[in-house]
């Protein structure tokens, strides 16, 4: 399969993400999101009617009962980024009618280990644990995962982000560059939203800048939605 693209790829020093920045003019083969499906109209089993729902091709579900995207999840991965909003077609409530759990996606922005643990380290902010793989300045442990909650429930609690439910540390599939076999590389991001809870809720605007303050980051910083690496496909109910 073929993607054609203008892009930019960023990579500011040896310890930043590949980082694809998808331009304006981004272009997508016709036969992937230049036509669309509609989901059934009815719900199986009942007489009650849904509101039609359009899907673009490229990141609908295939048309047999599998699992799997139906142009592919390389595809689906190259294209998600490019929603400034979650598509109800991604939600839960939307499509379990439909006879659809969607993939997992999380909303949010690259982060490797060493910047989390720089940052909540430097916050006064982190999940000590010991043993672990995962070392700190001066010797001691955490666990990313656990140390992302933990500076969560402190941006929520301290700095008054109301609106936000938690942080989470996901591992996430990427496409950094869709000029050479639209190659997909698992990648970790700073969650602020999940399509799985609540149909996908991030925090508002006010609070998003709280977790960019929190993390030194620009308030232009990339933060779209991402393919979960572990629950990546439609799955038939």
């Amino acid at each position: 399969m073929h993607i054609a693209t203008c892009t930019t790829v960023s990579v500011p020093h040896k310890e930043s993400l590949f980082q694809l920045e998808f331009s304006t003019t981004l272009i997508v083969l016709m036969s992937i999101v230049g036509t669309s499906q509609d989901q059934p109209a009815h719900e199986s089993g009942t007489r009650r009617e849904l509101p039609r729902l359009t899907i673009p091709v490229g990141l609908a579900p295939p048309k047999e009962k599998k699992s799997g995207f139906r142009h592919g999840l390389t595809a689906a991965c190259a294209i998600l980024p490019q929603f400034p909003t979650l598509p109800d077609y991604f939600k839960p409530s939307v499509m379990r009618p439909r006879g659809w759990r969607p993939p997992k996606l999380h909303y949010g922005f690259f982060i490797d280990e060493k910047e989390l643990g720089d940052i909540a380290t430097k916050r006064g902010v982190v999940d000590y644990w010991e043993p672990s793989p995962f070392p700190l300045p001066g010797g001691i442990m955490h666990h990313p995962s656990d140390t992302a909650i933990e500076v969560g429930e402190h941006i929520k609690k301290e700095l008054g982000a109301s609106s936000m439910n938690t942080l989470k540390w996901e591992y996430i599939l990427h496409i950094y560059d869709p000029t050479v076999d639209a190659t997909r590389v698992g990648l970790y991001v700073l969650a602020l939203g999940c399509n799985w809870t609540k149909d996908g809720q991030i925090p508002n605007d006010e609070d998003i800048k709280k977790v960019l303050e929190f993390f030194d980051r620009p308030q232009d910083t990339h933060i779209v939605w991402h393919v979960d690496a572990s629950e990546a496909l439609w799955t038939p109910l």
